[in-house]
């Protein structure tokens, strides 16, 4: 009984809630593409296969074949996506859903004047852009899952603890 306890424990810990993200990949944006997500207040993200930096002061050139920006260290709470490998699940914590499912990746090819401070990044150099949004499928599921699992889990425990004094013999003074 004792194992099946433990069990029924572990299983209703690892099967807590998640919240789920997924990557839109946006392919070699236009300078239309990135101006609608600057109106949308996005977080942008600028990264190669090293490092990442926080956009700030994003401006597109009047010929529209640079993004002018500024750039900085990225705060903790924005790498979430960072480091994620291809296989890995794209979960994130509820309190940093603000930040995650706001951001803006655009990987762009390695170049060694990225650095903190005023740059200007030519379009023909980002190989893809990424917008975050939460995952609504995945997530539900997810939710789903944790709630059955939760109930099920439970009404396991009280059939046991009632075979347990069921077996107990226990008089109960109800005639």
């Amino acid at each position: 009984m004792k194992k099946l306890l433990m069990i029924i424990c572990i299983s209703t810990l690892l099967s807590s809630c998640s919240n789920f993200y997924k990557a839109i990949t946006n392919g070699q944006p236009t300078t239309a593409s990135l101006d609608d997500l600057k109106k949308q207040q996005k977080y942008f993200i600028l990264r190669d296969n090293t490092i990442g930096y926080e956009m700030l002061n994003v401006n597109f050139s009047a010929d529209g074949k640079n993004i002018e920006c500024d750039l900085a260290s990225l705060p903790d709470e924005h790498m979430t996506h960072m480091w994620k490998g291809e296989d890995e699940r794209l979960k994130y914590e509820k309190s940093y859903a603000g930040y995650v499912l706001n951001e803006v990746h655009i990987y762009a090819r390695g170049d060694s004047n990225m650095a903190p401070g005023h740059y200007i990044l030519p379009l023909q150099n980002v190989l893809k852009t990424e917008v975050l949004q939460k995952d609504v499928v995945m997530t539900k599921k997810n939710h789903t899952r944790a709630v059955l699992l939760g109930v099920g889990g439970t009404a396991v425990l009280l059939v046991g603890v009632a075979a347990i004094i069921v077996s107990a013999g226990w008089d109960w003074g109800i005639h």
